[in-house]
């Protein structure tokens, strides 16, 4: 199976607006967290490690995301 490769490309306004927007990211899904921690440059094992989710968990999380945010790209 072969995994897609989901980058994030936003500009410094979109970024904010969408780390402060309550609408886009849900919160309960620790999703902001996984995004600045994608953003750093983290993989999907480092961030299911500091955040205590299971690697698939992220991926999956990471997919949502994009999804979510891919009109602010």
């Amino acid at each position: 199976m072969r995994r897609k490769n989901y980058t994030f490309k936003y500009n410094e306004y979109m970024l904010e607006r969408i780390m402060k927007s309550p609408y886009i990211l849900n919160s309960e899904r620790k999703e902001k967290d996984i995004l600045k921690l994608t953003l750093k440059g983290k993989s999907c094992s480092q961030i299911a490690d500091i955040i205590g989710y299971s690697e698939r968990t992220i991926q999956s999380r990471r997919k949502d995301i994009y999804n979510k945010t891919l009109q602010f790209m």
